[in-house]
């Protein structure tokens, strides 16, 4: 279909409503489904289009990534960067596949003269923390969550974003050295669990500038609220259960401003993870 049909379409909707309405909707879904080229020219070409077109074609592409989300759970140990992606191009449907990898990349070039005079994991951990939140400037978002310290697209362009956010980042970047690092859930506290070959875990608190704390701080944590401690508040969190975490998270922040459209595609992502 051309540009001009569909203009013409988009235009004949504005003007009709009930069933015809619904009707041309329904065409209008295949045509953005089947030309999604054609339609982005008609965005980006500074024409005046109404309201519902911006919500379809947010919505074509939402339904799309249910496939992605299908792909990544099925995975018996899916790539925490790949649920990353995934969950910012609900933000950004159009997020080129390369930006997360570009990003974390840099940083990890950034890091590499400091990783080369670390004698251990402590001083890796420290290392990862001057970069991140002196070099890089990057902060945590701890009140008032907005939907951009969520997507971690987001948190690498604007350099803030939630502890879910900047604990990724240290795994990331961990991962790209070989070191043992991983997210840990601490009664809904986000850590990072570094572990050594020769020494006990320690943990790094994402929100509190990369503060190094032991065992015995997470167990004064968890007894300060009354809980009794389980040896699973420490076991690091599988990729599956932290890309659920983020999406928890957009559904906070969506339900707080009432949006049931953005929250029934969120939920059936949930859904997908937790099957």
């Amino acid at each position: 279909m051309q540009e001009n049909q569909i203009k013409a379409l988009i235009k004949l909707i504005s003007k009709e409503d009930g069933e015809a309405n619904a009707g041309l909707k329904r065409e209008l879904a295949q045509v953005i489904k089947d030309h999604p080229a054609t339609i982005k020219n008609i965005l980006d070409e500074g024409y005046s289009a109404p309201a519902f077109l911006y919500n379809m074609v947010e919505e074509s592409a939402w339904d799309a990534l249910r496939k992605g989300f299908i792909s990544f759970s099925n995975k018996i140990n899916p790539d925490l960067q790949e649920g990353l992606y995934l969950v910012s191009r609900f933000l950004n449907p159009t997020l080129p596949g390369v930006f997360i990898e570009r990003r974390v990349e840099d940083l990890a070039r950034m890091l590499r003269p400091a990783m080369l005079n670390c004698a251990d994991y402590y001083e890796v951990a420290a290392s990862m923390s001057i970069l991140f939140f002196r070099t890089a400037g990057f902060s945590a978002a701890q009140n008032a969550l907005r939907a951009q310290d969520v997507a971690f697209y987001s948190f690498l362009r604007e350099k803030r974003g939630s502890a879910l956010c900047i604990a990724s980042l240290y795994q990331l970047l961990a991962q790209r050295y070989g070191i043992d690092a991983n997210i840990i859930d601490l009664a809904g506290r986000v850590l990072v669990q570094f572990v050594p070959p020769t020494d006990k875990p320690f943990y790094v608190d994402p929100v509190d500038q990369g503060k190094i704390i032991s065992e015995e701080d997470c167990r004064q944590f968890i007894a300060e609220r009354g809980i009794e401690w389980e040896d699973d508040f420490i076991l690091p969190a599988s990729s599956r259960y932290v890309i659920r975490r983020f999406l928890s998270n957009l559904v906070f922040v969506y339900n707080k401003q009432r949006d049931e459209r953005r929250l029934k595609f969120l939920r059936s992502y949930l859904s997908i993870l937790e099957a």
